[in-house]
C-alpha cells in the first residue's frame, strides 16, 4: 500500500484561488500537482499509484476552526484521511482540540510560518500536551517552504 502522508485539498469554490495564492507565494518555483480539489487529488493519486492520501489543513485565523475542521471530515473517504487543524493563537485550545476529536479526526497539523508561532513557545507546549493526551497525532510542517525561503526565527527560543 502506498500512502502520501502530506497533501492539501480545498473546497471546490476556493481551490482555484488557493492554488494560485500558493503558486504566487512560491514565486512560481513549483507547478501544482493537481487543481486543489478532492477530485483533482484522487486523479493524481490514481495516476501515481497512490492508495491513500492524508489531507493536512492549516488554519490561519480563529474564525476558520469550525468550518475547516467540518470540511476536513467531509473530505474523508476510503482514499483520503484528513487531519484537523487548530489555530495556535486560539482563545481556548482545549475547546478546539476537543472539537477536532469529536469529529473523529486523527491528528492536527501545524505550520509555524503560516501560523506565526515559535515551536517551543510555552503556549504551544500546552497545546501539544493536550492534543497528545486526547490521542491526536501532531504533524509540523518542516523543512524548506518556497513561500518562506529566508525564515530562521522559528528555531527554539533558547537557541
Amino acid at each position: 500500500m502506498v500512502i502520501d502522508f502530506h497533501t492539501h485539498v480545498f473546497p471546490d469554490t476556493l481551490a482555484e484561488r488557493a492554488i494560485k495564492v500558493l503558486y504566487d507565494e512560491a514565486d512560481g518555483q513549483f507547478e501544482p500537482s493537481h487543481n486543489g480539489t478532492v477530485s483533482g487529488l484522487i486523479h493524481t493519486m490514481n495516476a501515481a499509484g497512490i492508495d491513500i492520501s492524508v489531507n493536512m489543513p492549516v488554519i490561519t485565523r480563529q474564525s476558520q476552526t469550525t468550518s475547516t475542521n467540518q470540511w476536513a471530515v467531509e473530505t474523508c473517504s476510503d482514499r483520503i484521511i484528513s487531519f484537523g487543524a487548530v489555530f495556535p493563537h486560539t482563545d481556548d485550545y482545549q475547546r478546539d482540540i476537543d472539537f477536532v476529536v469529536s469529529l473523529g479526526l486523527k491528528g492536527i497539523k501545524f505550520h509555524a510560518e503560516y501560523q506565526h508561532f515559535v515551536l517551543d513557545d510555552p503556549q504551544m507546549l500546552r497545546i501539544y500536551d493536550y492534543a497528545l493526551a486526547q490521542g491526536l497525532i501532531i504533524l509540523h510542517h518542516g523543512g524548506y517552504d518556497p513561500a518562506f525561503p529566508h525564515r530562521i526565527d522559528l528555531l527554539p527560543s533558547n537557541s
